[in-house]
């Protein structure tokens, strides 16, 4: 499982490109804001207020993710184990993970104190591919910084079928194979990784590729072009002023002395003041002229499209300045929705095999037989979806228990699975034949 040159430098890059996703959804603009204007902080301090729209589209997109129905089935009575994990907080840091790097993992363990602890890999996780299938990931690498002393160093822990190894800090990451790990057998995942592992988006090189970093240069030409408007708007705003005078020139320069009790800055400061209802008084030979500013007109449209570039490449469904057509509109919505449903698909996937791992484990409570769902909620859908099954219910077209369970997918909360479960036993107990015989009989 050792990286070939190849796949050392591919990793490198994507962790750079990582890096930048995560310090932009953490609207930390500092790093790029140098790196887009170097050697001019006193500019980017005046002009660097701008909104971060990558944040903002992509956090819409997470907060759709969290906000889907949660659920899971399974035939097993003792279920609490799902229910200490599987919750909005980890749906919606597991939708941000994806968005963020294009994979989402989670370890199950069991705590000291006995309780089971689903933990979200943090560092960089690098899936090691088959040779010859890149849907097989045969060991998953996670490089976390540490300090080493006074420096930082890099730990790197290995899942593997079966197996966690941990190699000592190294100071460069590639090189950790040089150290004697630290072995720890995985019972519970034998013939398989103690991991929960999905790629959700990859790249033409098969590996996984996150869209926040797909959109990074699209949101760096925003960035640049926003910062650009707001120094232009402030020259607009504050256009350059001329005063023709030979006197005030000589007074500035101290060729000719103020009148008694007067200050020479005072006498400049009126020709410097800019106001509403201010009277400036010069002499008959003198004047005072005002420039023409810059229009802010196409720096303001410049920044829209490329704003709008970038929020039709993250699928942000987002209608400022965009076309307001019908069909533009189904295309943008049905872009979004495909996209929230995958992530919602990819979190259920991913929590349904953490479930089965964790199922492994001694006292975690988790069934083996555990299936889990995030039905992405849309407000107009779920409006008729509601109304459809109140419908069909009072037709008699499907039984209590079917209604329950679909208004629990709609949003439903205060429907319980024991409601649900009531149900059930209650028209299984309606269809049951009377098989006693007549008592007056024979």
């Amino acid at each position: 499982m050792t990286l070939n040159k190849m796949e050392v430098e591919a990793a490198a890059r994507s962790m750079a490109r990582e890096a930048q996703a995560r310090a932009i959804m953490s609207d930390d603009l500092d790093g790029v804001l140098a790196a887009l204007f170097p050697g001019d902080a006193d500019f980017v301090k005046r002009n660097g207020n701008v909104s971060n729209e990558l944040m903002r589209g992509a956090g819409e997109i997470a907060d759709a993710v969290s906000a889907a129905a949660i659920n899971w089935t399974t035939d097993s009575d003792d279920d609490s184990g799902v229910e200490q994990f599987l919750n909005k907080t980890l749906v919606r840091l597991l939708a941000v993970e994806a968005l963020v790097s294009g994979k989402m993992a989670l370890f199950p363990r069991m705590t000291e104190s006995g309780a089971l602890d689903m933990a979200v890999l943090s560092g960089y996780l690098h899936p090691v591919l088959s040779r010859d299938n890149a849907l097989t990931v045969e060991a998953l690498l996670q490089v976390l910084p540490v300090l080493d002393g006074d420096s930082v160093a890099f730990q790197v822990r290995r899942y593997s079928p079966g197996l966690l190894e941990v190699f000592p800090p190294v100071a460069e990451w590639q090189e950790f194979e040089k150290g004697q790990p630290d072995t720890y057998p995985q019972p519970h995942a034998a013939g398989r990784l103690p991991v929960a592992f999905i790629v959700v988006r990859r790249d033409a090189r098969r590996y996984p590729s996150g869209l926040v970093a797909e959109c990074g240069p699209a949101f760096l030409r925003y960035l640049k072009t926003a910062v650009n408007r707001n120094a232009v708007q402030e020259i607009a705003g504050w256009p350059e002023r001329v005063v023709q005078s030979d006197k005030y020139l000589a007074l500035q320069l101290g060729e000719v002395q103020p009148p008694p009790g007067v200050s020479r800055e005072a006498i400049l400061e009126q020709l410097r003041r800019v106001a509403p209802r201010q009277l400036k008084l010069l002499g008959t030979s003198d004047t005072y002229a005002v420039q023409d500013g810059v229009d802010p007109a196409p720096h303001m449209a410049a920044e829209m499209a490329d704003k709008q570039a970038l929020l039709d490449l993250l699928r942000s469904p987002d209608l400022s300045g965009g076309n307001l057509s019908g069909v533009a509109l189904a295309e943008r919505q049905t872009k979004a929705r495909a996209l929230i449903s995958d992530l919602c698909d990819s979190v259920a996937w991913l929590a349904t095999d953490a479930a089965r791992l964790a199922a492994g484990l001694p006292g975690s409570n988790v069934p083996e037989d555990v299936q889990a769902s995030v039905t992405p909620r849309w407000a107009t859908d779920n409006a008729a979806r509601v109304q459809q099954v109140g419908d069909l219910y009072s037709k008699a077209a499907i039984p209590k228990s079917v209604a329950l369970q679909e208004l629990q997918t709609a949003g439903f909360g205060s429907i319980t699975d024991e409601m649900i479960q009531a149900a059930q036993d209650a028209e299984a107990a309606d269809l049951m034949p009377d098989l006693g015989g007549d008592e007056d009989a024979g």
